[in-house]
């Protein structure tokens, strides 16, 4: 096979056994539940990056048309409901986090603050964070509830990589630290 000239955003897909690679769109690529869509994150076709979606057709992926999700502007990968419904994203600069139907329509706001949703195993509960602290909002609407603060600045969760399995939030902190050296110069010269 020759060589593949890549563009450093683009999605390839590829069979688990081998095959031509199928170019796909941009990156962070997510696929739903039952993978047979993927949502992934767009700036090459508008001003402000967005979400966009591709089905399956035939059990390939391939050859369809990006259908845009968002139009609201996007900061994170979509999330995925466990079911596969709705997908979370999180607007640019941490403004909010919506839910999307994969068919499109009119985003639904479930706070107004927060970025990086993750949904819990049951699709009920959303889990988000903001600079300090993880937060939890119902996917019906509701009020969000703090449940973790990161109250020492020194050593806070500044990547946007996080996980939760239900029971457990996992995260890297960041934690700063500093050497200070003292070295001494030689003469440039001779003696």
């Amino acid at each position: 096979m020759p060589p593949l000239n890549i563009a450093p955003s683009s999605l390839w897909v590829v069979a688990a056994s081998g095959g031509e690679a199928a170019p796909e769109q941009d990156r962070y690529p997510v696929w739903s539940p039952d993978g047979r869509e993927i949502v992934f994150f767009s700036n090459d076709r508008t001003v402000q990056p967005e979400r966009y979606i591709v089905s399956r057709e035939r059990g390939e992926v391939g050859g369809e048309t990006p259908r845009q999700l968002t139009f609201d502007g996007v900061a994170s990968p979509g999330e995925w409901s466990p079911s596969g419904d709705v997908i979370a994203y999180d607007l640019s600069n941490g403004d909010g986090v919506r839910l999307v139907p994969p068919s499109g329509g009119e985003p639904r706001i479930v706070s107004s603050f927060g970025f990086m949703p993750k949904w819990n195993q049951d699709g009920e509960t959303i889990y988000f964070r903001d600079r300090t602290k993880i937060w939890s909002v119902p996917a019906s609407g509701g009020e969000p509830r703090m449940l973790v603060t990161f109250d020492d600045p020194n050593r806070l969760p500044l990547r946007g990589e996080w996980s939760t399995d239900g029971e457990n939030f996992y995260f890297t902190l960041t934690e700063y630290e500093t050497d200070v050296s003292v070295m001494e110069l030689e003469s440039a010269t001779p003696r």
